[in-house]
């Protein structure tokens, strides 16, 4: 007897509604004119800007001293090109830069200059993990005593598993409380930017204590809401967060 060959039975095709889909169109071209904060591009970007911004500082440094004469004019020009072209590709230099500017024109009463340089701050800003923690998060407890807020440098193996030789940190706040809730009060830490919009830590400075988040997977994410994790949950002011029985229609 010839038994047939067992059936494969394809995975489930993932259907994106149209508002993600916009999303990661927006998301796609923004990552064609900026460098994508925390990847290796970028760390490869941000040794290349300093580099320039020092060799820069020689240059103009022993023009000074030669007192404008040869050459050397030209070189500086080609150099400060370089290095605003390099910049451009960095989306912290140009969110630091384009708030900045949009804050000025505003005081200066020039609105509509304002408004353009807002614009580009708030499209770049979303390629700046610290701004954007939105969404469920699942943190595993750990112990942490890194230091001031430089970049965490990771060893090879980390490098290649995250995907980033480099981990950025941000000084930031984040609520304690002792059990029961009680208590409550917010204390300096740092955020830690893992290299990817899955994955984040953020750590106390005075307990050397740190959590890290990561995105939970589907299945986890309805067993914490079934457990009641729902309850913890708002949908914004004046919104509730639709029950397991609450139709598409209805929520």
């Amino acid at each position: 007897i010839i038994t047939p060959p067992e059936k494969k039975i394809p995975p489930p095709i993932a259907v994106l509604s149209p508002a993600r889909l916009a999303q990661l169109k927006s998301k796609a071209c923004l990552a064609s004119i900026y460098t994508p904060a925390g990847s290796n591009a970028y760390w490869e970007l941000h040794d290349h800007i300093a580099q320039l911004e020092a060799d820069l500082g020689v240059t103009q440094a022993m023009l000074l001293e030669r007192r404008g004469h040869g050459s050397g004019g030209e070189g500086i020009k080609a150099s400060e090109a370089m290095l605003r072209r390099k910049q451009a590709r960095d989306p912290h230099h140009v969110y630091h830069v384009t708030t900045v500017a949009a804050r000025m024109a505003h005081r200066m009463g020039v609105h509509e200059k304002a408004q353009r340089y807002h614009n580009v701050s708030c499209r770049v800003k979303k390629l700046l993990l610290q701004f954007n923690l939105k969404g469920l998060w699942v943190g595993n407890n750990g112990k942490d005593n890194s230091g001031p807020p430089a970049p965490i440098v990771l060893l090879q193996a980390s490098a290649k598993k995250w995907g980033t030789k480099r981990l950025p940190r941000y000084p930031g706040k984040r609520q304690t409380a002792e059990p029961g809730y009680k208590n409550p009060k917010y204390l300096k830490g740092q955020l830690v930017d893992i290299g990817s919009e899955e994955y984040f830590s953020f750590a106390w400075i005075l307990l050397e204590h740190r959590i890290f988040f990561g995105h939970p997977s589907p299945e986890l994410t309805i067993k914490v809401l079934k457990e009641g994790g729902g309850d913890s949950l708002t949908a914004g002011t004046g919104n509730n967060i639709p029950s397991f029985g609450t139709s598409i229609n209805q929520g």
